[in-house]
């Protein structure tokens, strides 16, 4: 459990500076007495900490606080989210999106590019340049913390490698690090993508989150994950591994998955098996998201019950998997949502099919309130976070 009190001693100068600027960033403008308050210091530790970060543009004036008494008016301090720019890049298929975020999960500037599966190893990294390249030229680098990178398949955190990946090969055969070290002089942090769409919701969205970030996030777009995140902090293995829900087995001996095995969940309820029962049905080789979205919207008895049967599938899977690890919140993530509250409906209906009765009462379940750059803006999280916290270095040019 993080511990918010302030030991003033010169040795701890670095970590209280820190300290309040990860304050700022969480509650918002306080005055100087009221940090004073809340992280249980001397004033004149908070009046020194303060003048310095005015001097480094790291703070501003937020105003004056509403007072409630007579007196001097409090001046309030706030976070300078302009001082410190992020970049962020997702693999997220078939997109690979780049974007610029501010200290507090402003998206700045964003770019985006459609990319094919069978995509080459060489192609895919000249895209990834091309992208990182129009980023980095709208970047002022004096105020660049660094560049936070979302993988899309199983990666190892340990290995800094991705090991597999059905919807974008390519990504195995590239070394990320050496792209970034030769191009920009720059080491990047690695991080999955279902993982960083959970740290997006949980750093920008935790003030709506119940009992301080305690919930469980489900992937449902081209591939199928989950996250758990516990009291703040996502569970992952030492390697960093999330859960590769959708390679659970659902049916014994079903459809033949691109990981090599029969009947897991992706093979029922991601988006690839539902374009792929929609051509069947319809005998049409041209299916699109946007044509599925168009008939669903329009109740279209084929399509509607391929999807509703795929999102009521992935709301028993998740069932079964909240009955193990009760949760306060299921947050649903990824491009399935778009097919709107029908879908949610039939996710649910299936969920309440199989999770355990006592635990429901009282469960929350909302779609992501961000979409296209979650990913990537979980990854500049990353970085956000550990130069707030005191844990990350800046970007020397």
């Amino acid at each position: 459990m993080k511990n918010n009190n302030m030991l003033n001693t010169d040795g701890m100068k670095r970590a209280n500076r820190f300290l309040v600027l990860d304050t700022l960033h969480r509650a918002g403008p306080m005055s100087r007495s009221d940090l004073t308050r809340n992280l249980k210091c001397d004033g004149t530790t908070i009046t020194n900490i303060i003048r310095d970060l005015f001097k480094e543009g790291l703070v501003i004036s937020g105003g004056v606080a509403e007072q409630t008494c007579s007196g001097r008016p409090k001046e309030l301090i706030d976070l300078n989210q302009e001082s410190r720019h992020v970049i962020g890049l997702s693999f997220d298929p078939p997109f690979i999106a780049g974007i610029i975020s501010d200290l507090r999960g402003n998206i700045k500037f964003c770019d985006r590019i459609m990319v094919n599966a069978a995509i080459s190893s060489e192609r895919l990294s000249t895209l990834i340049k091309k992208v990182a390249d129009s980023l980095m030229a709208r970047t002022d680098r004096n105020k660049l913390l660094g560049i936070g990178i979302t993988t899309f398949g199983v990666l190892s955190s340990r290995e800094r490698k991705l090991l597999f990946s059905g919807a974008f090969p390519a990504l195995c055969r590239i070394s990320i690090d050496n792209i970034f070290n030769r191009e920009f002089n720059i080491r990047p942090e690695i991080i999955d993508g279902t993982h960083a769409k959970a740290m997006a919701e949980l750093y920008f969205r935790r003030k709506q989150l119940p009992s301080g970030g305690s919930f469980m996030l489900i992937e449902a777009g081209t591939g199928t994950a989950y996250v758990n995140v516990l009291n703040g902090t996502p569970v992952l293995s030492s390697d960093g591994f999330i859960g590769e829900f959708g390679h659970t087995i659902v049916i014994k001996g079903g459809k033949k998955c691109y990981c090599g095995r029969r009947g897991c969940l992706e093979t029922v309820s991601s988006l690839p098996s539902i374009m792929k029962e929609a051509s069947i049905k319809t005998k049409s080789k041209n299916i699109t998201f946007e044509y599925l979205l168009n008939r669903y919207e329009k109740n279209d008895s084929v399509i509607s019950e391929i999807i509703n049967t795929a999102a009521e599938s992935l709301g028993e899977a998740t069932g079964n998997l909240f009955t193990l690890m009760p949760t306060d919140e299921l947050i649903i993530t990824g491009k399935l949502t778009e097919f709107g509250e029908k879908y949610m409906r039939n996710f649910k209906k299936g969920f309440m099919k199989t999770a355990f009765p006592i635990f429901v009462r009282d469960i929350v379940i909302n779609r992501s309130s961000r979409q296209d750059e979650t990913a990537a803006l979980g990854a500049c999280s990353l970085l956000i976070r550990n130069f707030l916290q005191g844990n990350g270095s800046e970007i020397k040019f």
